[in-house]
C-alpha cells in the first residue's frame, strides 16, 4: 500500500510539472504579445517617418518653385532636398524592414515554442489523467476488498 502511495505521489509531482509547463506557455504568449507590440510600434514609427518624408517632399516642391525664380539657387536647393528625402526614405524603410522582419521571426519562433510547450503540457495532462483514473480504479478495488474483509470479520465475530 505504501508503494502505491509513493507512486501516487510521483504521479502527482509529474502532474505538477505539467502544470508548471503551462506557466512556460504563458511566458511564451507574453513574449509573443511583446513582439506584436514591438511590431505595432515599428509600424507607428514608420508612419511618423513617412510623414517626415512627405514634409521633405513638400520642401523639395517649394525648392522647385524657387528654382523657377533663381535657376542656380533653386537647382542646388532641389538637389539637397531630394538627397535628404531619399536618405530619410531609405533609412526609414531599412529600419522598419529590419524591425518588422526581426519581430516576425521572433513571433514565429515564439509561436512554435508555445505550440511545442502546449503539446507537451497536453501530453502530461493526459498522462496524469490516465494515472489518476488508474489510481481511482485501484482505490475502488481496494475499498471493495476492504469492505469484503470487514464483512468476513463481522461474520467471524458474530456481529
Amino acid at each position: 500500500m505504501s508503494n502505491d502511495l509513493l507512486q501516487a505521489a510521483d504521479d502527482a509531482r509529474r502532474l505538477l510539472r505539467g502544470f508548471a509547463a503551462i506557466e512556460t506557455v504563458a511566458k511564451a504568449f507574453e513574449q509573443v504579445g511583446g513582439l506584436q507590440q514591438a511590431g505595432a510600434e515599428a509600424q507607428a514609427a514608420l508612419a511618423a517617418l513617412q510623414s517626415q518624408v512627405a514634409e521633405a517632399r513638400a520642401t523639395a516642391a517649394e525648392a522647385q518653385v524657387e528654382a523657377v525664380r533663381s535657376a542656380q539657387r533653386g537647382a542646388d536647393a532641389l538637389a539637397a532636398a531630394q538627397a535628404q528625402a531619399d536618405g530619410i526614405v531609405a533609412d526609414a524603410q531599412a529600419q522598419a524592414g529590419a524591425v518588422i522582419a526581426q519581430a516576425k521571426a521572433l513571433a514565429v519562433q515564439a509561436k512554435a515554442d508555445a505550440a511545442a510547450l502546449r503539446d507537451k503540457t497536453n501530453a502530461a495532462v493526459f498522462d496524469a489523467q490516465d494515472t489518476l483514473a488508474a489510481i481511482r480504479a485501484e482505490h475502488n478495488d481496494l475499498a471493495s476488498k476492504l469492505d469484503a474483509l470487514r464483512a468476513q470479520a463481522n461474520k467471524l465475530l458474530g456481529d
